[in-house]
């Protein structure tokens, strides 16, 4: 289990299939880390995950306004 330094709030805890939660607000990755901002007081907290190869990411469609 892994909790938030600041409100103690539960980061990630294990499940009972052996299988692992993840709370939070949103993960960012930089550097080879990933840090998850906690979903009540959204402090960084560092998270033992891996982002794998995201290969080329899907082009932005475009948006086109009608007046």
């Amino acid at each position: 289990m892994l909790n938030c330094p600041e409100c103690n709030r539960i980061i990630m805890d294990s499940t009972s299939d052996g299988g692992w939660k993840l709370r939070s607000r949103m993960v960012l990755f930089h550097g080879g880390k990933a840090e998850a901002l906690c979903p009540t007081c959204k402090t960084r907290v560092e998270v033992p995950v891996l982002l794998g190869d995201i290969g080329n990411p899907p082009p932005k469609p475009k948006i086109v306004v009608k007046s």
